[in-house]
């Protein structure tokens, strides 16, 4: 049997973020301990991100709380059915209580560089050089993030480049972007315009991210351009929402880049659990999100060092951060 407990969190971010909808001060999600009869807790993470998330905060609080007397009942549901935040969550609790279930220890990181600030890292060459690939965020001028592509090409010309646009372009406004740029100059373009039926009329290396919350298998077939599938359990569920699409993409031999919503040190260690799972060893993940955040609370304490996120297979929450709900 099960003792469950439920909590809200509340991080402030170390900079306000700003994104297509709006802009991101302060990171609120649910924690979800699951304590056995040893006194040894599991812990999983329910944070859907405004903006991109299907489902509100409310909503997947609302729903997970009325899941909880089966988890402590140990009764068999499936996850598959429940929202995206709340699979994925529920998910990792119950996985972390499997102790052969293993975190890795390490895994590489994709350096996160916030809209408008190309700075942002830069001022450390050598902190950014430890990094094996680098995601810029767009801005809302195609050309100008053309020529910040063109300075990270000439300083780091060996490290993947990134190039995350959230669709703020529309089609018009991607092909300004494409033809600012030489072949090879950037490797990834996640969401290039806001016109998902024209993404296969482009010639960059096109990536899927929040697209996939809201089209099917046989739409991601269409686009022959595509160079990566972006998963976040936190949009997309855990393991048993997300199967169809991670075994379609084995199959096709489409890479997969695992991604965080600057969920905390609980969610990103079981995102690097699901991206080992996987096979994508040697794939940087979305995880540079950690340093965003004003602190962690799990303890001990997530640590990205030379674009390398290390975790801990063993790990607490400080619920002294937190506010108990159930």
């Amino acid at each position: 049997m099960f003792r469950a407990n439920v909590y809200r969190y509340e991080i402030p971010l170390v900079k306000t973020l700003e994104f297509a909808w709006g802009s991101l001060e302060v990171r609120k999600g649910l924690l979800l301990g699951l304590t056995d009869d040893n006194d040894i807790t599991s812990w999983g993470e329910i944070a859907p991100l405004e903006g991109y998330s299907l489902e509100t905060l409310e909503e997947a609080e609302e729903e997970l709380l009325r899941c909880v007397s089966n988890l402590e009942r140990e009764e068999l549901f499936e996850t598959s059915r429940l929202l995206p935040s709340v699979s994925f969550g529920i998910e990792s609790a119950l996985a972390g209580c499997d102790r052969m279930n293993i975190f890795p220890s390490k895994w590489p990181c994709c350096m996160l560089m916030p809209e408008g600030e190309l700075g942002f890292g830069l001022d450390d060459i050598d902190v950014a050089s430890s990094f094996t690939a680098m995601k810029l965020k767009a801005s809302d001028d195609p050309e100008s993030t053309a020529n910040d592509v063109k300075v990270l090409r000439t300083l780091y010309p060996d490290r993947e480049i990134r190039v995350d646009v959230n669709r703020r372009w529309t089609f018009e406004e991607a092909l300004i972007f494409q033809d600012a740029l030489e072949e090879a100059e950037v490797d990834v373009v996640e969401e290039p315009c806001n016109d998902f039926e024209r993404y296969h009329e482009l010639t960059l290396p096109v990536a899927l991210d929040e697209s996939l919350t809201e089209i099917s298998i046989v739409d991601i077939f269409a686009i022959k351009n595509l160079s990566a599938v972006i998963i976040k359990p936190t949009l997309l569920g855990g393991r048993q929402k997300i199967k169809a699409l991670l075994d379609y993409c084995r199959s096709e031999n489409i890479p997969v880049i695992f991604s965080s919503c600057f969920e905390s040190g609980v969610g990103l260690r079981h995102i690097t659990r699901m991206a080992k799972d996987f096979g994508q060893h040697e794939v940087p993940g979305g995880f540079d999100t950690l340093r965003f955040l004003s602190y962690d609370i799990t303890e001990p304490s997530l640590e990205i060092s030379k674009g390398v996120l290390f975790t801990n297979n063993i790990f607490g929450v400080d619920t002294s951060k937190l506010e108990k709900i159930y």
